[in-house]
């Protein structure tokens, strides 16, 4: 036969009337966010016409979330609309994986993860300066790591995480396909260090940050 075979389409990966309905109800929110903000309205108006390309073209984001990492970013660069993706993920539970979190490599969702959990934020400072972290290292746990976890959780709040969360978000990152070795590397890290300064202050029985690193990795040699 000629010419190119047509792919099947990933049924988890098409549309339903309900991820439709959906969308048009985060993008409705959306909007009404964006008028609050104080900002121009030509900055308004771009914020808008960004999300609205991006949904234009993929109705379902719950369905979008599943494509392929680069397909996902390419549809971001052409749409810009990264600031509703950053806006849902925050404020309205769009549950955003680990491996389109990272690859994009933007900080505005760390950002506004930090700024609508500020408590969370001073009493990890707190922990930072008693365990004697640079300044640096405390803000790439305290915003970077500190959203990561969170936001792979499902949204939970720092208090209400589990050793689970930390375990299941180490083991996400090991499976991200789009992360490098280094960036992987890092993220780990960061992910052991966050663990580390919630078992510090909360006094609670969380396994110790190394039992969850052996666990996933297999014990280390003395």
């Amino acid at each position: 036969m000629n010419g190119t075979a047509v792919q099947p389409v990933d049924p988890l990966r098409r549309p339903t009337a309900l991820g439709v309905l959906a969308t048009q109800r985060l993008l409705a929110d959306y909007r009404a966010h964006v008028t609050s903000l104080a900002v121009s309205r030509d900055a308004k108006r771009l914020r808008e016409r960004s999300a609205e390309q991006l949904i234009a073209l993929h109705p379902d984001l719950s369905a979008w979330l599943r494509r392929p990492t680069p397909a996902r970013l390419a549809d971001l660069r052409r749409s810009r609309a990264w600031p509703l993706l950053c806006w849902a993920a925050v404020h309205a539970g769009l549950p955003l994986d680990v491996d389109l979190i990272l690859a994009k490599r933007q900080g505005d969702l760390y950002v506004c993860w930090a700024s609508e959990h500020a408590s969370d934020t001073d009493r990890l400072n707190g922990v930072g300066a008693t365990l004697g972290w640079s300044a640096g290292w405390t803000r790439q746990i305290n915003v970077v790591a500190h959203a990561l976890v969170c936001l792979h959780s499902g949204g939970k709040p720092l208090s209400e995480l589990v050793d689970e969360d930390f375990t299941s978000c180490v083991a996400a990152l090991l499976a991200a396909p789009s992360l490098s070795a280094t960036l992987r590397s890092h993220s780990t890290a960061r992910v052991f260090s966050l663990h580390q300064a919630c078992y510090w202050p909360c006094q609670r029985w969380l396994a110790p940050p190394e039992q969850v690193v052996s666990e996933l990795h297999g014990p280390t040699s003395a």
